[in-house]
């Protein structure tokens, strides 16, 4: 699984590719550089596909 994050002057775009039953699911965020913790989302885009998983 991995994770592109593309940053640009006032956007960070992180696109994430989750496993599924069939296809995989191509999973796009869009934040702003100023207001969002690219951290903290790359963190929960971690544990996002354990939660789906269980």
């Amino acid at each position: 699984m991995e994770t592109v994050v593309v940053t640009g002057a006032r956007h960070q775009l992180v696109l994430r590719v989750l496993p599924g039953f069939g296809d995989p699911l191509l999973l796009a965020v869009a934040l702003e550089r100023e207001r969002a913790n690219l951290a903290l989302v790359l963190r929960h885009l971690d544990v996002f596909p354990a939660q789906e998983a269980a």
